[in-house]
Formats: structure tokens, C-alpha cells, sequence
């Protein structure tokens, strides 16, 4: 529909070039050419995957598109121009690497860039993520193309994380207390009350845009630090969904976002998808630190390693396991709006 909008615009025949994100633009203002990334391009519908070149169908937008380019690729020098704005004085020819795309610049900030590595981002919303050398089979993931042909970041996308936590806690807590909501998890993890926590549609493993959430078992003497457990659990549980779908074989998980910050969601998670998980330090600059890796890598120089706060070992529980079984062979049903609800629900 954004296609055809700008089609339509009175302005269009006026239009010389096609920017297609905030970093490709600073580049165009800097070097005067309009370059982008595989990995911004794969956002964009218009990236042939089998030859990373854009699609005939483009049409009216094809001479309008940035040139391709690899990230650590350096696309031209900066202008003498704006040479004063960055405080030099001399005639110096700097040079201006392409960059990658946001998700490509979180990626490396999380410490992932090789194939087989994987990270979750917990944030309002977020996304588990593999690096492999294939496209994803399953149709509902997103293959965004990295650093290098024939390197591919698959994404497992989530629209109910830290947006659907915060509304637990403010609706069945009273406020965003989180060390209240830290004591309802650990106390409660275990509570029979149910929950598939759609509140916006989903994304992974299938996408439903008209699914909602649903509450089974609730009873008049559940408590809210009760409904508010089972509400996170379900978040956990959603995160393992879609690891499944993912199908990853990492051993390891890195962890960044916001919903990190919680010790028990960590334990939890590390327990209900059954592998360590670490927490990255600074994940509030992981595309700073990405895009800082990808300068050493375009100086052929190795990355240092991400620095790990903490590392949660997975424990055996049988409850969340079975719970968990539950919770899945239901979440099928309601997000591929398939079969009934079960009767003991």
C-alpha cells in the first residue's frame, strides 16, 4: 500500500532517489551516492534472495533504488565540504563504510556473527535470532541476508514481551513494581491458571493478527501476584514456541533488552528452553558496540569478545515442562485458528 501511495503521489515524477534508512541517508549526505546493505534491503520486498539484486517487479522504483552493498564495503570518502562539521582541518580523504541495517547492527552488538551463534532480544516487543548459511524453510520466520554471501540472520519475531509484562503488572499488581513482579514469578511460577498472551496478535510461530489472549483455570481466589505470574509464563512459554519454530541447535543463548533486567525471567527462560543463558553487558549500546565491530571487521581485526554479565544454567522441572506441553499444543490451535477449545480448559 506504500508502494502504491507514492505511485500515486503528485510528487513522484519529481523523486531521484530512493532512501531506504536513517544510516543510508547520513551515507548519501556524506559521499553523495545512495548505497544500502543486504540486510536493509531484505526489509524492503523488492531483494531477489537467490542473487541479492532487486527484483524486475520493482518497476517505476528500480532506477530509483540504492546501489548494493556489502556492510564492511567503504562506498566513498566524505565531502571536503562537511570536512570543517567533523572538526578537521586538514584535506583528508575519510573514508565512509556502507553499514548495516539496525537489526544486522544489534545482531554484532549482541556478540553474534558467525553461523550456528543465536540471541534473544527482550524488549517492548522482540525476537529470537539465528546466523546460518541457509534461508529459513518456514515461511513465518524472516531471512534478512548479514555480513557475507550466503550468511543469513533468521528472525523469530514477538509482538507480546516487556509491552505485555508492563500490562500484567500495572492490571493485576497495581503499578510497575518490579520487584513485587520479581516475588510474584519466583512464588507462583508454578500456579495452574493458564495463559496464551496475545494481546496484539502474534508474529511466531504463525502469523495472527486477530488472535487474543486467553486466561484458563482462573478462579475468585486467584490473587493478582498469581495472574501476573502466569501472565509472564506465558511469556516464557512463547519464547520457547518460537525457539522451536526457529530451530536452532546452539547450545547457548546471549540475552539482551530490557526484560534481562529481571534475574527470575532469566532463570525461568534458561529453564523452560532448557540451555544456558547469558546476559550481555551494555545492551542498551548493542548497536553501537555492533556497528564498532564492524569497523574492526572491515579492518580485517577480530572483534573482542561481548562481555557477560551473568550466565543462567538450566534446571529440571517437570511442572514447567508439562505445563509448558499444554500451553503449546493449544497455542497451534488458537494461532492457526484451528480445532476447539479443549474441554478440561
Amino acid at each position: 500500500m506504500k508502494v502504491m501511495a507514492l505511485i500515486s503521489s503528485p510528487v513522484f515524477s519529481e523523486v531521484r532517489f530512493l532512501i531506504l534508512g536513517a544510516k543510508d541517508y547520513l551515507n548519501f549526505r556524506l559521499t553523495g551516492r545512495s548505497v544500502t546493505d543486504p540486510t536493509n534491503a531484505s526489509t524492503t520486498g523488492f531483494l531477489d534472495y537467490r542473487d541479492l539484486r532487486w527484483i524486475e517487479e520493482a518497476g517505476p522504483f528500480l532506477p530509483l533504488l540504492p546501489s548494493l552493498s556489502w556492510p564492511i564495503e567503504t562506498i566513498g570518502t566524505v565531502k571536503k565540504e562537511f570536512l570543517p562539521l567533523l572538526g578537521v582541518e586538514q584535506d583528508l580523504e575519510i573514508p565512509v563504510l556502507n553499514g548495516i541495517g539496525d537489526l544486522g547492527a544489534v545482531t554484532l552488538g549482541a556478540g553474534v556473527r558467525n553461523p550456528g551463534e543465536c540471541y534473544g532480544y527482550l524488549g517492548t516487543t522482540g525476537w529470537l535470532a539465528v546466523v546460518q548459511e541457509r534461508l529459513a524453510t518456514n515461511r513465518n520466520l524472516f531471512s534478512l541476508a548479514f555480513l557475507r554471501e550466503g550468511e543469513w540472520v533468521v528472525v523469530a519475531p514477538l509482538l507480546n514481551l516487556g509491552n505485555a509484562y508492563r500490562w500484567s503488572m500495572r492490571n493485576f499488581l497495581g503499578g510497575e513494581e518490579y520487584q513485587v513482579a520479581e516475588e510474584a514469578l519466583l512464588r507462583h511460577i508454578h500456579t495452574p491458571i493458564q495463559v496464551w498472551p496475545y494481546l496484539d496478535g502474534e508474529r511466531t510461530p504463525y502469523r495472527n493478527e486477530r488472535v487474543r489472549s486467553v486466561v484458563a483455570r482462573l478462579t475468585e481466589g486467584a490473587t493478582g501476584m498469581e495472574i501476573h505470574a502466569a501472565f509472564t509464563r506465558s511469556l516464557l512459554f512463547a519464547l520457547r514456541h518460537a525457539w522451536e519454530a526457529l530451530g536452532a541447535e546452539s547450545p547457548t543463548l546471549q540475552l539482551i533488552g530490557g526484560l534481562t533486567r529481571s534475574e527470575a525471567f532469566n532463570q525461568y527462560l534458561s529453564d523452560v528452553l532448557r540451555k544456558p543463558c547469558q546476559v550481555v553487558k551494555g545492551d542498551a549500546f548493542a548497536p553501537q558496540r555492533g556497528l564498532y565491530h564492524l569497523y574492526l571487521l572491515s579492518r580485517n581485526l577480530t572483534p573482542p569478545p561481548v562481555e557477560i554479565v551473568r550466565v543462567y544454567l538450566p534446571r529440571e522441572d517437570k511442572v514447567l515442562e508439562e505445563l509448558y506441553r499444554e500451553y503449546r499444543d493449544f497455542a497451534e490451535k488458537l494461532l492457526r485458528g484451528e480445532g476447539d477449545i479443549p474441554a478440561y480448559l
